[in-house]
């Protein structure tokens, strides 16, 4: 036993404190829980411990912080808003299906900053609890909206959605007004296909998409309140669209929030992709010679301009289920090919330039570089990969078998790279960006 002050306590207290900063930065840089355990031979339980406790810091932290944003002086904001699903592991060997989550994510296109990041999963109930509740029965009586727990996915709605005899009761509960509004939100991908190769999480619930949708943007609505004007850009997800209509409503109506949607082709190939920057960056060329010009943007808002005569009507091409007129954008980046952009709502009173620049500065890109961070940098959202041993079933070995885990994980690094990463080519954080630090916050400052 030591006393306060002496050598052997702060040579503890130093151990203490380097051994969670290194658990933390193997966290966050891809190591696997089973080499953490191993390099600092440790138990699988006192490493999830460590976990539990740096999400409850890194929640307290970035609460505190992102509380300020209210109070920033910001004229104006470009978001990027989109969607990552994430595989938990089956943890019955007789039922070798995997559990399927999707988090939504919005970042700051000018600072990098990224705000939210929540699951559809609430591990503070069980579904077993909700079918013991007697409102559960009888809430079956009623359409899905006004049930007590419409929120979560039960039992009832899984073998309705997968089995043909769910039509049968269509009329009487709703289901094909919400199977319609799921096969917008999941994209191409029906809701049929996804619950017949994927199961309810064994732990906790699994949130109906919409709602963590909705909860995300009136929690982004609060937090940006005071910027002056915002401009968001989404995938063609209708109930992206609808929660932001709902969460900035009133800011919509007046003219101070704009949401566009944004298409692209994902299916090319980096040879493709790097082809149609060097036609684009010929083009400009051409135009700007032809011209006398010397500015790159300028040739840029022409050229996008001359597209805009001609608007792409709603068709099959990639946007299923829009009634928008869609406008070409033929300035191509390594990322984005081919994209195509619409107005969410008219775009009547905005000047010819004004659409025209909303239309450039039109990208998933801010959002899209941190999902891919992710997947290369937390070894338990990583991409799964066929299992030939399971019926070709998608599946990663590192994908933890409690859902609650991912939502732990995937909120400490949003705070580790908000607060503590410098921006690619920068000396800058995100936080720093935003003006939510003066410098690149220490883990420990976080943590302890």
């Amino acid at each position: 036993m030591f006393t306060v002050g002496s050598k052997k306590h702060r040579e503890g207290v130093k151990n203490f404190a380097n051994s969670h900063i290194g658990v933390f930065k193997h966290l966050v840089i891809g190591t696997p829980l089973r080499g953490i355990e191993q390099f600092y031979e440790t138990t699988n339980t006192e490493t999830y411990r460590k976990i539990d406790l740096f999400y409850e810091r890194c929640m307290l932290f970035a609460h505190e912080r992102e509380r300020r944003i209210a109070t920033l002086s910001i004229p104006r904001m470009q978001l990027a808003c989109d969607r990552q699903d994430y595989l938990a592991n089956w943890s019955n060997r007789k039922d070798k299906r995997t559990t399927q989550l999707s988090a939504i994510g919005t970042a700051d296109k000018e600072s990098g900053y990224v705000f939210g990041m929540e699951i559809n999963f609430d591990s503070s109930i069980s579904l077993q609890t909700i079918i013991e509740d007697p409102s559960f029965e009888e809430g079956l009586k009623q359409q899905l909206p006004f049930r007590t727990h419409a929120r979560v996915w039960t039992p009832d709605e899984i073998k309705l959605f997968a089995t043909e005899g769910g039509r049968e009761h269509d009329s009487k509960s709703g289901l094909s007004d919400l199977l319609e509004s799921q096969r917008l939100i999941n994209g191409d991908r029906s809701i049929v296909e996804m619950l017949r190769e994927n199961k309810l999480p064994s732990n906790g619930v699994q949130v109906h998409s919409e709602y963590t949708q909705y909860a995300h943007f009136i929690k982004l609505a609060d937090q940006l309140r005071n910027v002056g004007r915002l401009t968001i850009y989404t995938d063609l997800e209708a109930g992206i669209a609808n929660a932001i209509n709902l969460a900035f409503k009133d800011r919509i109506v007046d003219g101070n929030v704009k949401h566009l949607f944004l298409h692209f082709n994902k299916g090319l190939t980096n040879d493709e992709r790097r082809n149609s920057v060097g036609e684009t960056k010929r083009l400009i060329e051409e135009f700007m010679n032809q011209r006398g010009w010397s500015d790159p943007e300028l040739a840029e808002l022409a050229l996008i301009s001359f597209s805009m005569l001609a608007p792409i009507e709603a068709d099959k091409r990639g946007m299923v289920g829009s009634s928008n007129i869609w406008f070409h954008n033929p300035i191509n980046t390594i990322n984005e090919c081919e994209k195509r952009v619409s107005f969410v709502k008219s775009a009547r009173n905005l000047d010819w330039e004004h659409r025209a620049r909303l239309i450039r500065n039109a990208t998933l890109a801010p959002i899209d570089t941190f999902f891919n961070q992710v997947r290369e940098k937390v070894s338990y959202l990583g991409r799964g990969s066929a299992n030939p041993s399971s019926n070709r079933r998608i599946w990663n070995k590192q994908s933890p078998y409690n859902p609650a885990q991912m939502e732990k994980v995937l909120q400490i690094y949003r705070v580790y790279r908000n607060f503590c990463m410098f921006r690619s080519g920068s000396k800058e954080t995100p936080a720093m960006r935003l003006g939510l630090a003066k410098g690149k916050v220490s883990i420990m400052d976080i943590i302890g």
